[in-house]
């Protein structure tokens, strides 16, 4: 063991007359835990979030403790067996001094993994923390957009009160038998707000396409505009309705030390584009796609009127190819009606589509009807098996049989007549 220095005696040697069981304990030099107390008591089990149990595992055993522990070792040894020679009495505390040591490595390995569970536990908790404050920074950045939306709200109506005080004092009077009322209208104003609804936060993986959300957002930030002063309230509403991935697109430019930071909403919206979005040519030519094979087949007429409208216009189709296009994609039954009507539009041929195929409709569910109820009629009065009745008087008619006539018994004795006269 380093730092004990060790010289052997030069006194007899010989077989050890030592036993190898029952080897000394030493006075525990290591760190501190549980063990036997002078009490018949166990010390307290070591705690890694004890930061006293944390200093005596990490503390060292200096030269000095180390050799005299080996002393102790030694008297005990001594004292247990008093005919072992020197050489032995040695060897046996050095034997017990390296399983001490090896109990403490023993220890330690244990501690270092408490350490490692316990440091884990921390890194967690602090990914935790991390999220939950940018849960409270998307908080407070919505409070400071309500905060500013009253202000902005309270700032009007006291600008209002204070443009026309004769008038509220006169409705005051007025209205004097129903304040309630009153103070609802002054607070309010006389024009009232139609606040949108949020739209839903995109993510990037639903059904909800970039272009539509763009539209919703905004169509939310004019219509609203109210609520909104100035840009960074835009951005900060815009940024806290994008989420999942499609937030790493813009966390960047949204950190304040950003070296290309995100300074109005529609930056927002051409990262998003570019990223979610479909390129004009590739839009273009599924439009394309899609109106090549746009048939009304079994759809009622609104709906592909709908579909018909919307890739025309995107298209770029002047009226009269919508016109033909139209008569081509229509059903046979609409242009059997039609037969040799013209319109001045396509506008116009789309309406009487409708009212027609409203009316062949109806014509449709009439005929079913009555086929139905003319079915239920012929099972009801359905013939039945004819029944013929006739008076009891009257006798009934037996058709005669015939068949062949009996022959008349013969006596016994003509048999045996017949029989004798046999050859």
């Amino acid at each position: 063991m380093a730092g004990v220095h060790y010289e052997p005696d030069v006194e007899e040697a010989g077989p050890s007359n030592v036993p190898q069981e029952d080897t000394p304990q030493p006075t525990r030099l290591g760190p501190k835990g549980k063990e036997r107390q002078r009490d018949e008591t166990e010390g307290e089990e070591f705690d890694v979030t004890n930061p006293q149990h944390r200093e005596d595992c990490l503390a060292t055993v200096s030269r000095d403790d180390n050799e005299a522990l080996l002393a102790e070792l030694e008297d005990k040894v001594a004292k247990e067996y008093p005919k072992a020679t020197r050489q032995d009495r040695k060897l046996k505390a050095y034997q017990a001094l390296v399983d001490h040591f090896m109990d403490i490595a023993n220890e330690r390995t244990e501690f270092g993994w408490k350490f490692h569970n316990h440091i884990k536990r921390l890194t967690d908790r602090i990914d935790e923390y991390d999220a939950l404050v940018a849960r409270l920074r998307e908080k407070e950045q919505l409070a400071q957009v309500e905060v500013t939306k009253w202000k902005t709200k309270w700032a009007d109506l006291h600008a209002s009160r204070e443009e026309s005080p004769d008038a509220l004092r006169g409705n005051h009077r007025e209205d004097s038998m129903a304040p309630s009322t009153l103070t609802v209208e002054n607070l309010l104003g006389r024009q009232r707000l139609v606040r949108i609804k949020d739209p839903a936060p995109f993510t990037g993986k639903d059904d909800y396409l970039i272009e539509d959300w763009t539209f919703d957002m905004r169509n939310k930030l004019t219509q609203n505009s109210s609520e909104f002063d100035n840009e960074a309230l835009k951005v900060a509403y815009t940024a806290r309705l994008v989420a999942g991935e499609a937030r790493d697109f813009i966390r960047d430019g949204l950190q304040p030390d950003s070296v290309a930071p995100i300074v109005e909403v529609e930056q927002i919206f051409k990262i998003l584009q570019q990223a979610y979005g479909k390129s004009k040519e590739m839009v273009k030519q599924e439009a394309k796609e899609d109106y090549r094979k746009l048939k009304q087949r079994d759809k009622p007429f609104p709906a592909f009127w709908a579909d018909f409208t919307r890739l025309a216009t995107k298209l770029g189709k002047s009226p009269d190819d919508q016109y033909d296009d139209m008569l081509d994609k229509m059903n046979i039954e609409l242009l059997k009606s039609l037969g040799d009507k013209k319109f001045d539009s396509t506008r116009d041929l789309a309406e009487w589509c409708m009212e027609q195929e409203n009316r062949l409709l109806l014509i449709k569910n009439r005929q079913n009807r009555e086929n139905q109820q003319a079915g239920a009629i012929r099972r009801r009065v359905a013939p039945g098996p004819q029944r013929t009745s006739r008076p009891r008087d009257v006798p009934v008619a037996v058709r005669p049989t015939f068949s062949r006539p009996r022959e008349p018994p013969r006596r016994e004795n003509e048999n045996k007549a017949d029989k004798s006269d046999d050859p």
